[in-house]
């Protein structure tokens, strides 16, 4: 089977599919794909440098890029630079993707790497209850807390944003429109800039399949953030981000030809700052005291019971149930707490306010010997005239940034 007739082939496998797997995560939703596509082995490490070989031409190359993938000091950036450099092949292939303008500045090609990495790692999954997407959603940013709280639990998570898909978050694909906000893959590690050790996280936006034409009809944002000064305010080094990315354009200092690496319009701009921010505080919240987390493992069960199970109608039952599981960190609590109504004293006036939100926010407070420590204080968003009889309210909109 040719090359086209292969990718024809599959294409119709990925919309025949389940819709039910595109709620799943970028993770599990690929090794889903894997799954329905015939590609999938047990060992991940052979599976790996049996795709690798392909894409770079020989066994050695292939295992190459595989041995990179498992450094957790190489970054993405870097693997793709130096195997566009050793193998023609890949670099043909990733000329060949960036003609796309919804794959530029990389796009599925590091979407490819990255979950190839992704298994090779085992990065553990958080997800956020519904109920925290809501507390969060009514929760601000203070000016004064600095980025050095944008630190992850592990060096490398994904981050799924909610139990459901109704994030009022985009991503945008140049060609299919705007996605809904599915998450994000996060990964620290340090470097060494112009003589000085920073901290780096490479942040990869997903924006959900969810209501597109297929599995694999997702799309992707990625940036490294450079963390120079840990005082600074996330605003501030999103804005070096977008300057640098500006002028890496201006420069062509990429590895790619003129043409194959644009900047970040308005709106993708928009869409990154508003995920970034909404990502910060999912994080921030996990640094607070008041962080609650459960693990859930789901597919560990699912796969220890079928080990035991001998009947062939119960043994499908649950292979099909593993085909959507996966196992994941819960980040928030089950129910909404319950939220502080602030209540005026005695009788409640004419011309008085009606029932309304007051937003919550993070604060960096002071503790320890002489206040020298800081940690971060989730305070949660309060009803304020909570015991009206009016209906709760709904939320607003706010846009963070401009």
């Amino acid at each position: 089977m040719d090359e086209q007739a292969y990718h024809a082939a599959v294409m119709a496998k990925l919309q025949q599919a389940d819709k039910g797997l595109s709620l799943l995560p970028h993770p599990a939703r690929l090794k889903a794909i894997s799954e329905l596509t015939g590609t999938s082995v047990a060992d991940e490490v052979t599976r790996a440098i049996h795709v690798w070989s392909g894409l770079c031409e020989s066994v050695e190359l292939g295992r190459q890029a595989v041995e990179m993938l498992r450094n957790p000091t190489i970054g993405i950036a870097t693997f793709l630079e130096v195997m566009t450099t050793r193998s023609s092949s890949f670099r043909s292939l990733v000329l060949r993707m960036s003609h796309d303008g919804a794959n530029a500045n990389f796009g599925n090609v590091e979407g490819m790497v990255i979950d190839s990495r992704q298994r090779l790692l085992e990065w553990p999954v958080f997800q956020t209850r519904d109920t925290l997407e809501q507390r969060l959603a009514l929760t601000d940013i203070g000016a004064d807390m600095p980025c050095q709280f944008f630190r992850l639990p592990y060096d490398r998570i994904f981050l799924e944003c909610g139990e459901t898909r109704s994030s009022p978050l985009r991503i945008h694909n140049a060609q299919s429109g705007e996605h809904v906000f599915e998450g994000a893959y996060l990964e620290q590690f340090s470097q060494v800039l112009k003589g000085v050790p920073v901290r780096v996280v490479y942040i990869m936006l997903i924006g959900s399949p969810v209501g597109k034409a297929h599995l694999a009809d997702d799309a992707y944002y990625t940036l490294s953030v450079i963390f120079e000064d840990e005082e600074d305010s996330l605003e501030t080094v999103l804005n070096r981000v977008f300057e640098h990315t500006h002028e890496t354009v201006r420069e062509n200092a990429s590895i790619l030809p003129t043409g194959h690496f644009r900047d970040f319009g308005e709106k993708d701009r928009a869409s990154i700052r508003a995920a970034v921010f909404h990502v910060a505080k999912v994080l921030l919240y996990l640094n607070s005291q008041d962080a609650r987390t459960e693990w859930l493992k789901e597919r560990g069960a699912l796969t220890k019971q079928l080990a035991g199970l001998r009947g062939g109608g119960k043994i499908s039952k649950v292979q099909r149930k593993l085909h959507k599981a996966y196992d994941r960190i819960l980040i928030g609590t089950p129910n909404l707490p319950k939220l502080d109504a602030f209540a005026a004293v005695g009788t409640i006036q004419t011309g008085q306010k009606s029932a309304h939100w007051r937003r919550g926010h993070f604060r960096n407070q002071a503790y320890g010997p002489s206040w020298s420590l800081h940690r971060a204080v989730y305070i949660e968003p309060v009803l304020v005239h909570g015991e009206l009889e009016s209906a709760v309210p709904s939320r607003k909109t706010y846009k963070i940034g401009n």
